[in-house]
């Protein structure tokens, strides 16, 4: 798995690689991955793990980011557990930061209708500096032969109330084997657009999946993506876990999210969450 992403105002390029290991059970992989961007030559490294428990009902995940420039490092840990029927997930993360241990706390519930054709997620972010808090709400929707799903929700922030919007479609080729998808963020306030695109590749024994993306921001161009997906396919379960580094122009934000998804009989349960934290301790989305 490898990208480069090019900076349209200033050519710099910034080059990703990585390597996805299972282990012989399939019940542990890890994820490793470079980030360097070609101006300063600076990098940053991600490294995590994803264990499923034995009744795949629950599973963990950790992973550790640091820059080599001040070597400060900033965690991330979750659990997902799903219900009996598989109809109600829940997430709860924490994301701490070692330069002011500040930490941010996130949760949310996905439950499925009883037609698995719509599925309902809501959830809530908060920071523990200013315990300032965002909401999350949206709906997936599925056609009824699931070769597409569309996907819209309301991102509001609790201390001014402005909301972004967002809007996306997953298009599944006839066998399965890609699947592409597209969406678009727009801002309440100065109505700057923010569009993503990308390409969801299955190999021919669904054990491996790669994915790529491109980030592009409307106002100035400037923009950093990191992907992984991490895939088990022993009983048709999918878990799969994806990572953001954003770096803005200080060097001071960075945002990390993950998605874990459940496909055993044929319903997929997937929560993503996306936080920044800047330097100040100020919480942007």
């Amino acid at each position: 798995m490898s990208e480069t992403l090019k900076h349209s105002e200033d050519r710099s390029a910034s080059s990703m690689s990585g390597t996805l290991k299972h282990s012989e059970d399939r019940s542990e992989s890890s994820m490793s991955g470079t980030l360097k961007h070609s101006e300063d030559r600076s990098a940053a490294s991600m490294s995590g793990t994803l264990k499923h428990s034995e009744d795949r009902r629950a599973a963990s995940m950790s992973g550790t980011l640091t820059h080599s420039e001040d070597r400060s490092a900033a965690s991330v840990s979750g659990t997902v557990k799903h219900s009996a029927d598989r109809s109600v997930a829940s997430m709860s993360g924490t994301f701490k930061d070692s330069e002011d241990r500040s930490a941010a706390s996130m949760s949310g519930t996905l439950k499925h209708s009883e037609d698995r054709s719509a599925a309902s997620i809501s959830g809530t972010l908060k920071h523990s500096g200013d315990s300032s808090a965002a909401s999350m709400s949206g709906t997936l929707k599925h056609r009824e032969d699931r070769s597409a799903a569309s996907m819209s929700g309301t991102l509001k922030h609790s201390e001014h109330r402005s909301a972004a919007s967002t809007s996306g479609r997953l298009i599944h080729s006839e066998d399965r084997g890609a699947a592409a998808t597209s969406g678009t963020l727009i801002h309440s306030e100065d109505r700057s657009a923010t569009s993503m695109s990308g390409t969801l590749k299955h190999s021919v024994d669904r054990s491996a999946a790669s994915m790529s993306g491109i980030l592009k921001h409307s106002e100035d161009r400037s923009a950093a993506s990191m992907s992984g997906t991490l895939k088990h396919t022993e009983n048709r379960s999918a878990a799969s876990m994806s990572g953001t580094l954003k770096q803005r122009e200080d060097r001071s934000a960075a945002s990390m999210s993950g998605t874990l998804k459940h496909s055993e009989d044929r319903s997929a349960a997937s929560m993503s969450g996306t936080l920044s934290i800047v330097r100040t301790g100020a919480l942007h989305l």
